[in-house]
Parts: C-alpha cells; sequence; structure tokens
C-alpha cells in the first residue's frame, strides 16, 4: 500500500476540521488529477466531493454513515445494481449505529 500525505495544518479551533480540510483540497497547489481520495465520515459532504471531483479531477472514497439516511440508502441502491454485491453491516461500539461495506 502506498500512502501519500499531500498537506497538513491544524484546524484554527475545534470543529473546523472540515472547514481546515477543504481549504488544504482546494489549494491551487494541490493537484488530485488521477488520485483516489478517502476521507472518513466527517467529509462526506457535497463540497468535499465536488473540490475533489469538480475541481480537482480527483476520485474519492468516503465514508457514509447512517446519520446521512437518504445518503446512506442511496449509496446502497447504486452499488447493489452496480456492483451486484450484498452489504455487509457490523454493528459499531457504544450504540454508533453500524458500518457497512462492500
Amino acid at each position: 500500500m502506498s500512502l501519500l500525505l499531500l498537506l497538513l495544518a491544524a484546524a484554527a479551533h475545534k470543529g473546523h476540521e472540515l472547514k481546515a480540510a477543504q481549504s488544504l483540497l482546494a489549494d491551487e497547489a494541490v493537484s488530485l488529477a488521477g488520485c483516489t481520495v478517502s476521507a472518513d465520515a466527517l467529509h462526506c459532504q457535497q463540497q468535499s466531493a465536488q473540490i475533489i471531483t469538480q475541481q480537482k479531477g480527483g476520485h474519492y472514497l468516503l465514508a457514509v454513515k447512517t446519520n446521512q439516511p437518504t445518503l446512506a440508502a442511496r449509496a446502497q441502491a447504486v452499488l447493489a445494481v452496480e456492483v451486484h454485491t450484498p452489504f455487509l453491516s457490523t454493528p459499531t461500539a457504544a450504540g454508533g449505529g453500524s458500518k457497512s461495506a462492500v
């Protein structure tokens, strides 16, 4: 497995991690063409996806959690048709819902 850290910056305040990450992704020095960006569920936002794909020409792998039920249902429907593989759901700790994987 190869990993590449492009940029690293501290968020100004707690709760500003998403804005800091989006700023880093949007930075003109960052080229994502042909690259795949993976991130946790915090970054599963339209703006993040648009920066990665439309502005930077990259691809993304973002976690989808059940706290976004419409998005989770759409992802399951698309993957069930296109991949033809059932989801595997596993419960998370401390009542945090479940994780689904293909």
